[in-house]
C-alpha cells in the first residue's frame, strides 16, 4: 500500500508548483480572515459565558492562523524556481503549532532592533524544552504550546504537583486574566489583518508586487535594517503607483513585519 502524501508536500504542490500561485493565495487570505474571525467571535461568546479556558484556546487558534498569514507571505517574498527548499519548509512550518507561535509571537514583540535579535528569540520561541537548573527550585518547562492549546483543554497528571490536573480546576482572577490575554490579542491582530484585507493588499496584484521585489534578495540574520526598510519601501512605492493604494497603507500593514523564512527549519 502506498504511503499517503505528507500534507506539507502537497500543500507545496498544490501552492507552488501551479502557473495560477498569486491567485491560490489571495484566495487563502480571504478565508483565512473569515476563518480567525469566526474563531474569535466565538471565544468572546464562550468568554461571556465563563468558559474562559475553551476560550482561551480559540484565542490562541486564531492567532495561529493568522500566523498562517505570515507564513504564506514569507513564501511571497522567495524565488519560487530558486528557492524550493526554503518554500517547503515553510509548507512544513504551517502544520507545525510550535512553529506557528513562534511566527505570531517574534512577530508581536515591539523592541526588536535587527536581524541578529529576531533569530535569538526565534530560536527561543522554537525550543521545545526548558530543564529546569537544580537550584531553581522550578519544574522542567515544556513549549509554550503545552499551556496555550493542552492544557485548557484536556486532563494529564502533572509529574511537578504529584496529582491529576483539570482545567476546570484552574480558577481565580489571575488565571483568568493569563487566558483572556491570547484572545486580546487576537483581538488586536486580527484588526490590521482585516484593515489590511479590506485595503487589497492581500490581492494577487500586490502578492505579485512583493514577489517581483522582494524575490531578488534573500535576507538573513546579518541583512541591515536599512536594506529592509528599502525593500518595504520599495513596495510600497511600487503598490501606489500601479494599484493606487497608498503607500501607508502598505507601510502600517499586516505585511511588513520581519522576514522569518531564514530561521525556519524543518519541523
Amino acid at each position: 500500500m502506498e504511503n499517503q502524501p505528507a500534507p506539507w508536500d502537497m500543500l507545496y504542490k498544490n501552492l507552488f508548483v501551479s502557473n495560477n500561485t498569486f491567485t491560490i493565495l489571495s484566495d487563502g487570505f480571504d478565508i483565512l480572515l473569515a476563518n480567525v474571525e469566526r474563531l474569535v467571535k466565538d471565544a468572546n461568546l464562550l468568554k461571556d459565558t465563563d468558559g474562559y479556558m475553551t476560550a482561551s484556546f480559540l484565542g490562541s487558534t486564531a492567532r495561529e492562523e493568522m500566523a498562517k498569514v505570515h507564513i504564506l507571505i514569507d513564501a511571497c517574498r522567495l524565488n519560487f524556481s530558486r528557492h524550493e527548499s526554503v518554500l517547503k519548509r515553510l509548507c512544513r512550518a504551517y502544520y507545525s503549532h510550535i512553529a506557528k507561535y513562534a511566527y505570531y509571537n517574534v512577530l508581536s514583540l515591539p523592541r526588536l532592533g535587527n536581524m541578529e535579535e529576531v533569530k535569538e528569540m526565534w530560536e527561543n520561541d522554537v525550543k521545545k524544552w526548558w530543564p529546569s537548573a537544580p537550584e531553581s527550585g522550578e519544574p522542567d518547562m515544556p513549549h509554550d504550546t503545552k499551556y496555550l492549546r493542552e492544557m485548557p483543554l484536556y486532563v494529564d497528571y502533572s509529574d511537578w504537583d504529584g496529582c491529576w490536573y483539570s482545567p476546570q480546576r484552574e480558577n481565580g482572577s489571575l488565571h483568568k486574566s493569563a487566558r483572556l490575554y491570547s484572545i486580546k490579542c487576537a483581538e488586536e491582530e486580527l484588526a490590521l489583518f482585516r484593515i489590511t484585507h479590506n485595503a487589497g493588499l492581500y490581492k494577487e496584484e500586490s502578492l505579485s508586487i512583493i514577489n517581483e521585489i522582494y524575490m531578488k534578495q534573500y535576507v538573513n540574520e546579518n541583512t541591515k535594517m536599512e536594506r529592509i526598510y528599502s525593500l518595504y519601501g520599495n513596495v510600497a512605492n511600487q503598490i501606489e503607483k500601479r494599484l493606487a493604494i497608498p503607500k501607508e497603507k502598505f507601510i502600517n500593514s499586516f505585511i511588513t513585519k520581519w522576514p522569518l523564512y531564514p530561521f525556519v527549519e524543518n519541523f
